[in-house]
């Protein structure tokens, strides 16, 4: 969650639209780790289940904040 934590302090210093380089890179690295989220497999345990689907929502949130900054 290190990266997801430095793409959060990217998306809260962005400044600029949808069409820029920099919201586009910043997009595709969270929905990176989405992915990476997505195929965790928790093998049962409501623990590892929970940590990935907190892990889910911040990186959601984030992708939030960056569409809302760029609109």
């Amino acid at each position: 969650l290190e990266k997801v934590q430095m793409l959060e302090q990217a998306v809260n210093s962005f400044e600029g639209k949808k069409t820029d380089k920099k919201y586009l890179m910043i997009e595709e690295y969270l929905t990176k780790e989405l992915l990476a989220l997505d195929s965790v497999d928790p093998e049962g345990r409501a623990d590892v289940r929970q940590a990935r689907r907190d892990g889910v929502r911040k990186v959601q949130n984030i992708l939030e904040k960056l569409e809302q900054k760029a609109e």
